[in-house]
């Protein structure tokens, strides 16, 4: 399943690895992008807000090396508007923004500009229910059936023996199910969030319920915090957004946020539009999300600085927190690997930082906050893209603040004459997934580009056959056979990452055929090396997230006929489908995922409860039962 839950899924849940990155929709040199005036301040922070703009970093830098402009990583992952706000010494520093909040108004984004916050949403809510649980009306590690009235989660074998608490709903370590969300477009019914919760019409997800022991593991889940958003209004008997702008957005200041889904017609015009990878608008601008403690937010990144500040003010017991010390102490200590309560946990030698990532259809934003010392910084932007400039900005910041334990020592490196490079030139394929990865060298600098991405890289030579993958920020060894021939490219940084072998002789493989629009001959490769089904599937994606929706269309139709009784492909056509407008095809492949879950034994069952929900709403959408 990779629809529009899926997409978003695989971008933050790892599956970029090795030479892959996510979102390479086509750069735009010439696009013109308006920035806000600086503000009033002094000398000292124009100039360090400079070095943030032409300073962006990717995860490991050379040595000298002083990085990419903001304008240029905008253009690379194209990116319609981008806000930040600075924290220092408790206070903040600078905020900025740049570029176009709605492209269809010709708006521009300013730091008053409201973006959608994804999950960064699940950390300002949790913050709420500590209220509640410092004002005795909730309690961390009791049974969470005690504060539901208006709904029950089932009991099971999971659960006889080990209750699900707010502490592990919070925490990621409840057993719970369903990974995250992907909205509601304007023209689609919403549903409740009981509706959510039983996976009942007009909901897109699957029901929400324990199928692990809780407490044994951390596994992501924005349905088990949408069963706390349900213990807090059922409890309190207020509205959600009412609730947390009286716990939490007034209290910290948050004066310009909100969590009503959607948002009132009166407020639309200071919220930014959504766009996906390849830059095309999200249908509709935006999207509604019941789901509003996993990610209903809408707010700015100075709000985020301020909430960010009131937790910081809280930890030390000074003016201006949001809960008692030693409640935030509990919320930033982890529970589970680095899930604390709400927030992640990074621990470094010399410093401690807790972070949460968002991710909404057609936005993102990253809020990275010490512990101790009184800094950090908020991003938000409006795409799906929005993450990986998001992590560049943050270390730019990292750097100019001198921020301990971020960043990685810059690594050295070494000249080497065109021709000892051209031992490197060539073709190099994996196939899972299935890509293709050209190496050539281009006025003396050895460079890569991968089938299906839309950008070329440098790769820095460090001796010994490494080389830093400058895009990416990870470290590559070429690999040689006995005879002293390249025949591989292995990853050094991520092990675990299937390496790459060179391709011998002409022969074009499918997804260079796929890059070149040669559809037919593309699926006639792929049917001689027998490709699996995902693989093909992770194919169409990545020519949907390039905007190249008709050749998609062509291989999820050429996947779900080749396994007509397996409901994946058919969810995947019909997101091809959607994507052209093509309203009867969609409804016929939705009709055939929920003729395929009856019997598909390729998936496992909580996958296929996922599609069928989905499917039933969108053909609801559709104006199909």
């Amino acid at each position: 399943m990779m629809g529009k839950i899926g997409r978003r899924v695989a971008s933050l849940s790892g599956l970029c690895m090795g030479l892959i990155l996510v979102g390479c929709g086509p750069a735009d040199a010439d696009r013109e992008r308006p920035t806000q005036a600086a503000g009033e301040y002094d000398a000292g922070t124009l100039a360090a807000i400079d070095q943030v703009e032409s300073g962006l970093l990717p995860r490991i830098r050379a040595e000298g090396e002083s990085g990419w402009t903001l304008a240029e990583r905008m253009d690379r992952w194209n990116v319609e508007a981008v806000s930040v706000a600075v924290i220092e010494d408790y206070d903040i520093a600078w905020a900025r923004a740049w570029g176009v909040a709605d492209r269809e108004e010709g708006t521009p984004a300013t730091t008053e500009t409201l973006f959608q916050a994804g999950s960064i949403s699940k950390p300002v809510a949790a913050t709420g229910a500590l209220r509640m649980v410092e004002d005795g009306q909730l309690s961390l590690d009791t049974p969470i059936n005690e504060f539901l009235t208006s709904w029950q989660l089932p009991d099971n074998e999971f659960t006889e023996d080990t209750p699900v608490t707010i502490r592990r709903l919070l925490s990621h370590t409840a057993g719970t199910t369903v990974h995250g969300f992907p909205g509601y477009a304007p023209w689609e019914p919403v549903p409740t969030v009981q509706q959510v919760l039983d996976g009942e019409s007009p909901a897109n997800t699957a029901a929400v319920r324990v199928d692990i022991s809780p407490g044994s593991q951390v596994r992501y889940s924005g349905g088990g915090t949408t069963i706390v958003q349900l213990a807090m209004t059922d409890v309190s008997a207020e509205t959600f957004p009412v609730l947390l702008r009286r716990l939490v957005l007034e209290p910290a200041g948050m004066t310009s946020s909100s969590y009503e889904n959607p948002l009132p017609p009166g407020r639309l015009s200071d919220a930014a539009a959504g766009y996906r990878q390849d830059g095309s608008a999200v249908p509709g601008k935006r999207h509604t999300y019941p789901e509003m403690q996993a990610a209903g937010l809408w707010t700015t990144p100075s709000n985020l600085a301020r909430f960010a500040i009131a937790m910081q003010n809280s930890l030390r017991g000074a003016p201006g927190g949001v809960l008692q010390p030693e409640t935030a102490r509990e919320m930033v200590t982890p529970v589970m690997g680095p899930a604390g309560l709400g927030f992640f946990v990074d621990e470094y030698d010399d410093a401690v930082y807790f972070q949460h990532g968002g991710a909404d259809e057609g936005f993102q934003a990253l809020l990275y906050v010490s512990r101790d010392g009184g800094y950090g910084v908020a991003v938000m932007a409006n795409s799906d893209n929005g993450g990986a400039i998001a992590q560049e900005i943050m270390r730019a910041v990292a750097l100019e603040y001198g921020w301990e334990g971020i960043l990685k020592d810059p690594v050295v490196a070494i000249d080497m004459p065109a021709a000892e490079l051209a031992a490197y030139e060539g073709r190099y394929r994996r196939d899972s997934p299935p890509e293709v990865a050209k190496v050539w060298v281009e006025d003396g600098i050895l460079v890569t580009r991968i089938t299906l991405r839309g950008f070329t890289s440098r790769l820095v030579p460090l001796g010994d056959d490494v080389f830093l993958f400058e895009e990416q920020g990870d470290k590559y060894r070429f690999a040689r056979d006995s005879s002293g021939h390249v025949v591989a490219i292995e990853s050094i940084d991520r092990p675990s990452v299937p390496g790459l072998r060179r391709i011998e002789g002409d022969q074009f493989l499918a997804p260079e055929l796929l890059e070149e629009g040669r559809i037919d001959e593309a699926l006639v490769a792929l049917g001689s090396v027998g490709a699996a089904e995902q693989q093909v599937n992770w194919l169409g994606y990545q020519l949907m997230n390039l905007g190249r929706h008709e050749p998609a269309v062509a291989v999820f139709r050429w996947n779900a006929e080749r396994h007509p009784t397996h409901a994946n492909p058919w969810d995947s056509l019909a997101d091809g489908y959607l994507a052209v407008a093509d309203t009867a095809g969609a409804v016929s492949a939705y009709q055939k995922v929920l003729e395929a879950v009856e019997f598909d034994a390729n998936a496992d069952p909580a996958a296929l409860e996922g599609l069928k929900t989905r499917a039933r709403s969108q053909l609801a959408a559709l104006g199909r039962s």
